[in-house]
């Protein structure tokens, strides 16, 4: 069968939507990829004869995404829609997962949940004529009519099912400066993802699951649908993994750098990680990148990682109020972060290469001021060489804070509440304690212990919640605080 995948990250990552392809390729099908990392800023204006060109002999398209991507995803609908009226349209991934009924609004047919061996079920029944509307994990609109397939169970051994992502450039497409251009080997560098390390970074991911189900992740609601098994962390050979890296890194040669994107990579035992680590020094050799939880973070494989390459660390940090933290259902500790920051510092400080990221929620409706102050505090005890990601806490649909909210009349069921960016610096309103934690975090910590002492004092803070929106959030946030901030980057920088 021929399919197509569209595909609406601005990176060229779509890890999801590479293995679903590699799977459809090894079983004979033929799949081309259409990537658009400008469909953001700009609507998609492909001539109509030139889409056909490319993409008129395909029989099934399919997209997957998360939440952020809803309103890509239907404009990218609406347009394959007009071209191509007969040609069924498939939505997967998390956010499709969460809200089946409303996306069978758009498309034709919902895959929910993990899809690696239902997808070629699904695919090889509609090429042979066959009933397909009995495919597990399947969610089909026929008129009027919803037909709901329950979900197969997950699988345990990943080797059986899941594949190497397509890293092809062939039968692969691009939507660049607003022409439709066949994949070069250029183009994919360039919009190639640089997280971690800011230069082009392989993704790869050796395990699914995680052993947290903290309310404002998508894993939440993966517990919600899957229930116990969904937290069972299922691992990929030590063999398939160093293979696939293996074929990358002699395909393109231009890969610095690996990236560990799993959710918590230290959550193995000892004797995996020796195995691992030392074929992977001796095979691979690249730099690499980890996501940590800080109870994970045992000196013994924090050691490993770093005589192996690790070069930076990725910390859930998310709040200084342990308060929030239980309600968010992290059992993680601040003396336990603190051990984990403290760790990978000490390797800095014996020369080793670095670089520590602690990632912070902020903006939760539920966050008091002590709160704050206390994500402040963790922040200041931290080692100067800590950095932070910063996120604008986010209600994706399906995880247990949407629900709380959308009950405690917080949020409405508008798409804005999941669409708009996480990114903190695009939001357009913040508490006046959040401004100072951003200062402080995203500045260099340019407040010294006296002057943050009276910005968070509780007169400051009176004056600040008082503050008309104009003067906090306009004349402040937009425009004063933007610039301070770029300053003292610079200057730090220097």
């Amino acid at each position: 069968m021929r399919v197509t995948f569209i595909n609406f990250n601005a990176e060229l990552s779509a890890d999801g939507s590479r293995v679903l392809s590699a799977i459809l390729k090894a079983r004979g099908h033929r799949v081309k990829m259409l990537f658009t990392p400008e469909i953001g800023s700009s609507p998609i204006r492909i001539q109509d004869d030139e889409f056909r060109a490319a993409f008129g002999d395909t029989q099934l398209f399919l997209f997957s995404f998360m939440s952020p991507y809803l309103e890509w995803a239907i404009h990218a609908t609406q347009y394959v829609r007009k071209i191509l009226p007969e040609v069924p349209i498939l939505w997967g991934g998390v956010h499709p997962t969460a809200m089946p009924e409303d996306c069978l609004r758009y498309c034709d047919i919902v895959g929910r949940g993990e899809c690696d061996d239902t997808l070629p079920e699904l695919v090889e029944k509609m090429e042979r004529g066959e009933d397909y509307r009995k495919t597990q994990n399947f969610w089909f609109r026929d008129g009027a009519e919803i037909v709901e397939n329950p979900l197969r169970e997950l699988p345990v051994d990943l080797d059986t099912v899941v594949r190497a992502p397509d890293m092809q450039l062939e039968d692969h497409w691009i939507l660049h400066e607003g022409h439709l251009q066949p994949m070069s080997e250029e183009l994919f560098r360039k919009h190639h993802t640089i997280y971690y390390f800011n230069e082009p970074t392989y993704i790869c991911h050796t395990d699914r699951g995680c052993p947290f189900v903290c309310t404002y992740c998508y894993n939440s609601e993966w517990a919600n649908i899957y229930g116990f098994q969904a937290r069972k962390i299922r691992y990929r050979s030590i063999a398939k993994v160093i293979e696939e890296l293996q074929a990358i890194k002699d395909r393109y040669p231009w890969y610095g750098y690996v990236g560990f994107s799993d959710d918590d990579f230290l959550h193995r035992k000892q004797s995996f990680l020796e195995e691992f680590l030392g074929v992977y020094k001796e095979k691979i050799g690249l730099p690499f990148a980890i996501n940590v939880i800080p109870n994970s973070c045992h000196p013994d494989k924090v050691k490993l990682c770093m005589d192996a390459g690790l070069q930076v660390v990725q910390i859930g940090v998310q709040s200084g109020s342990e308060r929030l933290t239980k309600e968010y259902k992290r059992n993680v500790s601040n003396t336990h972060l603190m051990r984990a920051v403290t760790l990978f510092d000490e390797y800095r400080q014996k020369g080793y290469k670095i670089k520590i990221n602690c990632d912070f929620i902020l903006d939760n409706p539920w966050e008091t001021d002590e709160d704050i102050l206390e994500s402040i505090d963790l922040f200041q005890k931290f080692p100067p060489a800590c950095e932070t990601n910063l996120f604008s806490l986010t209600f994706y649909p399906g995880t247990t804070i949407y629900k709380q909210a959308l009950e405690e009349g917080i949020i409405s069921d508008s798409y804005d509440v999941f669409t708009r960016a996480f990114n903190i610096q695009t939001r357009r309103e913040h508490r006046y304690l959040t401004y100072v934690f951003l200062l402080q975090a995203m500045g260099n910590r340019p407040l010294g212990d006296r002057l943050l002492k009276m910005a968070t004092s509780k007169w400051a803070r009176a004056l600040g919640n008082r503050l008309p929106d104009f003067l906090l959030n306009g004349v402040w946030g937009q425009r004063v605080f933007p610039r301070l901030v770029s300053y003292r980057q610079r200057r730090s920088a220097i």
